[in-house]
């Protein structure tokens, strides 16, 4: 009787408890500067064009949106999106915009897209990755391991 119980415990527990929040893509380059120095994580920078250029839709659809990559990033790194919409509602303020199109321009100065890079906090670039939107979560996530584990 009293492992019925438990099981059933058990099984409301893990039914009733909420998914886990998808990971968190910050938009200001300060700020995750900050959040990366103070849990000691690299920064996954992701530039992208979010309503226009399709293999920027693809890589956040086939990877960033996939739960493993969500669940690895939560635990692992500090997540940044540099993005340049085109649609009018999605416009971003002068000011971010002013600040991204530096970061383009020191990161990225050949303007491709999707463009993603690992860097640590003071903005040492350990890995960049052009168009990886081919990739499956999963050797994604391996190709960032294997950065970190030799820094």
């Amino acid at each position: 009787m009293m492992t019925s119980f438990i099981s059933l415990f058990i099984a409301l527990s893990t039914w009733i408890a909420p998914p886990p929040a998808p990971a968190v893509w910050l938009t200001d380059f300060d700020q995750a500067t900050k959040v990366a120095t103070q849990s000691k994580k690299m920064i996954l920078v992701n530039f992208s064009g979010s309503d226009w250029c399709g293999p920027c839709i693809q890589m956040k659809k086939r990877i960033f949106d996939a739960k493993v990559f969500e669940t690895y990033a939560q635990k692992n790194i500090v997540l940044l999106n540099i993005d340049f919409p085109r649609m009018k509602r999605r416009q971003l303020s002068e000011d971010q915009a002013r600040k991204n199109e530096a970061l383009v321009n020191k990161y990225d100065p050949r303007g491709v897209l999707p463009y993603t890079i690992l860097m640590n906090p003071a903005g040492k670039v350990l890995q960049e990755w052009v168009g990886a939107y081919d990739r499956d979560p999963d050797t994604f996530i391996s190709e960032i391991e294997a950065i970190l584990n030799v820094k």
